[in-house]
């Protein structure tokens, strides 16, 4: 149950999907046009059960934002075609591989915000979808 491993494996993950031009593990300061598309994830609040005085079970909500490309006044019913078509790209990945390669014990849930898709990044709006991936862990204390 370690968060950098989980948040490694993640971005990984986000890395392999077709389309993604960046998944970076370390948060840029602003979003290069190169890197577009972009995937960056958040750790999230989790819950926490102690079951024995030396095994728990964690699970936490990732929050995992994918950044299509800049928007402009008036541009957004144009990129959302292209979100539709890379969102279940995401949850086939997540499907495929719950456990992310054996780095979790498995991922529970998966919700987006649908066709919202506008997230902002340094002040300047994207085109793109957020999702909330819960995953659950358990070991030893």
């Amino acid at each position: 149950m370690d968060p950098s491993a989980t948040y490694a494996a993640l971005q990984a993950k986000h890395a392999a999907i077709a389309g993604v031009v960046s998944a970076p593990t370390d948060r840029p300061a602003t979003l290069a046009p190169a890197a577009l598309p972009c995937v960056l994830t958040w750790l999230g609040p989790a819950s926490w059960e102690t079951l024995s005085s030396d095994y728990e079970e964690q699970e936490r909500e990732w929050i995992v934002r994918y950044y299509h490309a800049p928007l402009a006044q008036g541009q957004w019913f144009a990129n959302v075609s292209l979100i539709a078509d890379v969102l279940p790209l995401f949850l086939r990945a997540y499907r495929d591989d719950p456990s992310l390669g054996g780095a979790v014990d498995r991922i529970t849930t998966v919700r987006d915000n649908g066709d919202d898709g506008v997230l902002l990044y340094a002040g300047i709006p994207y085109a793109g979808f957020e999702l909330r991936v819960k995953i659950y862990e358990k070991g030893d204390i």
